[in-house]
């Protein structure tokens, strides 16, 4: 009789066991490899903003283009979405200039789909959506 019972006791702790894979573990396995994609461009998830960050600034008037690095590193590029709107304090300042930036920055679309094929990408890519831009007045 004894035999039985921890034989009874063994099969009911085991079924347990699977219960509690099949519901709890499982699920929670499943659910951790599925994570959103943030969405890119200028309309899509707000990654971070900047406040007052220095920046080195590039554009072309002709074309309507505007980028900028932080100084000292050419890996990490933010173009801007608004290039219109702030060409008119861009040309304020000479190409490569240093300046304070100031607004909501994404992902940029080709950047996040070719890092996701190539891990080893070394460039940063993002696009700015620029509320301000002023100038370096540190030491001036």
């Amino acid at each position: 009789m004894i035999i039985n019972v921890q034989m009874l006791m063994k099969s009911k702790k085991l079924l347990l066991n699977i219960i509690f894979v099949i519901f709890v573990i499982v699920p929670l396995a499943i659910a951790a490899g599925c994570k959103k994609q943030p969405k890119c461009g200028c309309e899509g998830d707000v990654l971070d903003s900047m406040n007052k960050v220095y920046v080195t600034v590039f554009y072309d008037a002709g074309n309507n283009t505007a980028q900028c690095t932080y100084p000292g590193d050419m890996y990490t590029i933010f173009y801007f979405c608004n290039p219109t709107d702030m060409m008119g304090e861009l040309t304020k300042y000479e190409q490569g200039e240093i300046a304070l930036i100031s607004g909501n920055y994404f992902y940029e679309c080709s950047y996040l789909i070719n890092s996701s094929n190539n891990p080893y990408n070394v460039y940063r890519i993002y696009q700015i959506d620029v509320t301000a831009l002023e100038p370096d007045l540190y030491g001036k």
